[in-house]
């Protein structure tokens, strides 16, 4: 629900503190839900008001690059960027002035008029139902002269940090305050086991089907030069070299088969990451978190080095069933079961 009453009172001293670690920036940040209007009336339509600094909106959400009509925020009082289920729900477009009323942080009604400049397309439909305001007027609305509701930190070191996040928790200004990286906030904490086991249980069957088609090749390759094998078990080919024999042929056909497989894979992978799959807005629009409609792949060097390992282990797994059999062929049984 978003309650102003948790809230920081004085947020540049905390930003100070912040960014005097090198490589990190903050943002104090004011979201609040709103009914939202255009008019004089009430209106009953929802929305969540963001409130924050012009380098957060332009460096971090990009939000000029997402305009669909209209100007961007230019800093001034009064402006206002709506998502485009806002402007769709509302009847909004650029030039309207937009009746928001909010709440002030003790709980009082609080209303306030900004001037819509342009409608952006979140990307995601809990993005579009948002109304984008400078961190002043939303201050207004929630009577929190110097504070916000949150402060995002971002930097180039920051991804999946734990140092970073315990560094600050440790900072004496942020004493008392809660810390926390994003995979940590509900709902992705609830979240991201279960999407583990489902990315895990899927990961295993692609594996199993591999598998077992490299085990029914060698099976074939096995039994149809059961003599061969014989042959060169009488020459002196020992256990451990049957094994190894079948062993080598197996990581050879996975190496070949994943290198051609990433290769061949790699085309449909770019093109899926520059122009992705869109799930549509039905089913994104049921989802608790705010996931983009347009679903993009992320080919990256480690990915394509993991798949060309775990194809080639495969195919040697698969080639163990077949080499553990060859190895017990004996000359005489294989001599005569070729006559």
């Amino acid at each position: 629900l978003r309650p102003l009453s948790e809230n920081m009172e004085i947020t540049d001293p905390l930003v100070a503190s912040i960014e005097s670690i090198e490589g990190l920036e903050a943002y104090p940040i004011l979201r609040t839900g709103v009914i939202l209007t255009v008019g004089e009336e009430i209106g009953d339509d929802y929305g969540l008001l963001v409130g924050a600094s012009q380098a957060y909106f332009d460096e971090v959400l990009g939000l000029n690059e997402r305009l669909v009509l209209g100007e961007p925020l230019s800093g001034a009082p009064g402006e206002a960027l709506i998502g485009r289920k806002v402007a769709e729900d509302v009847g909004a477009r650029p030039g309207d002035t937009l009746v928001v009323l909010g709440q002030t942080q003790d709980g009082s009604m609080s209303p306030l008029k900004v001037d819509v400049v342009g409608v952006v397309d979140g990307g995601n439909p809990q993005a579009d139902r948002q109304v984008y305001v400078p961190l002043a007027e939303a201050r207004y609305l929630a009577d929190i002269p110097e504070g916000a509701t949150e402060i995002l930190v971002f930097g180039a070191g920051l991804k999946g940090s734990e140092l970073t996040r315990d560094t600050l928790a440790a900072l004496p200004a942020l004493e008392g305050l809660v810390v926390e990286s994003l995979d940590q906030r509900e709902p992705y904490r609830s979240l991201t086991p279960t999407l583990r086991i489902i990315f895990g249980f899927l990961a295993g069957i692609i594996v199993f089907v591999t598998a077992l088609g490299v085990l029914n090749t060698m099976v074939m390759a096995v039994l149809e030069r059961t003599a061969e094998i014989g042959v060169m078990r009488a020459m002196g080919l020992t256990r451990k070299g049957a094994i190894s024999q079948f062993l080598v042929e197996g990581g050879l056909i996975g190496v070949l088969g994943s290198s051609l497989g990433l290769a061949l894979g790699s085309l449909p992978a770019r093109w899926l990451e520059i122009h992705g799959v869109n799930l549509g807005e039905g089913v994104t629009s049921k989802v608790a978190i705010p996931i983009s409609s347009t679903v993009h792949a992320d080919l990256t060097l480690g990915i394509a080095i993991v798949a060309l390992l775990l194809g080639t282990l495969t195919a040697v797994i698969g080639a163990l069933i077949p080499a553990l059999y060859a190895s017990r062929i004996q000359p005489v049984d294989a001599m005569r079961r070729n006559k």
